[in-house]
């Protein structure tokens, strides 16, 4: 027997994805009552005009969380300490999803509702985060701390932060979080390894097989057409 959703709070951005999804959980669940959540992690301006447009879309309401403080804290802190950032990009959208699953759950708690969504692409890292995060929160809820689960869970968190350890410089400017400079011993990147001069760890012979792989359709594709056309 299909089980019957009267109540889905939704983690909600305003962007196109979370948006069509709204009108597409009151088709495909009974016309069931959406509530939308959006945290504030200083995206600021992106936050003007949301609630009219996610009433427009079909939610009864629009919690809008600030939680600058503690992502700072608890999250933006301890990830530039692990060195995460790529090319001096820091991977602030990604790391905000945890503390975005933690507050969607803690309001679908409040509110008494049957599910919590996300409008993140399937099969793509932003799904693997927000469920992770809300598996665990609803473990922590439901009483199963010492559940196996929790525990295995809580290992793989534990693991990934082994190395986290460094120091971070953060510049303030207008709501926008500025990295200034970050060390970590055990940062991946070394400019003794991350080269692509002659002698390196790098060779430039391995590059033939990447561009045979990568090529491979292209070769196909004119093996088809030849065939094709001697016909």
């Amino acid at each position: 027997m299909e089980k019957k959703y009267n109540k889905v709070v939704l983690a909600y951005s305003g962007g196109l994805d979370t948006s069509i999804i709204i009108p597409w959980l009151k088709e495909h669940y009974n016309n069931c009552e959406v509530i939308a959540v959006c945290g504030n992690v200083g995206q600021k301006g992106e936050l003007e005009g949301l609630e009219e447009r996610a009433k427009a879309s079909g939610a009864s309401k629009l919690y809008i969380e600030d939680l600058t403080d503690e992502f700072v804290e608890d999250y933006v802190i301890p990830t530039m300490q692990a060195g995460a950032d790529y090319e001096g990009y820091l991977l602030g959208t990604s790391f905000a999803r945890p503390i975005l699953a933690k507050r969607v759950v803690e309001i679908a708690r409040a509110e008494g509702a049957d599910a919590v969504c996300h409008g993140s692409t399937g099969k793509g890292n932003d799904q693997v985060r927000f469920e992770l995060a809300i598996t665990f929160g609803e473990l922590v809820y439901d009483g199963q701390w010492f559940s196996p689960l929790r525990k295995a869970l809580s290992a793989f968190v534990t693991s990934t932060q082994e190395h986290v350890t460094g120091k971070v410089h953060l510049e303030l400017y207008k709501g926008n979080l500025i990295n200034a400079g970050v060390w970590s011993p055990f940062s991946l990147y070394r400019e003794d390894i991350a080269t692509f001069s002659a002698g390196g760890d790098y060779k430039q012979s391995d590059a033939t097989g990447f561009i045979s792989i990568y090529g491979l359709p292209t070769k196909v594709q004119a093996i088809v057409n030849s065939k094709k056309e001697g016909e």
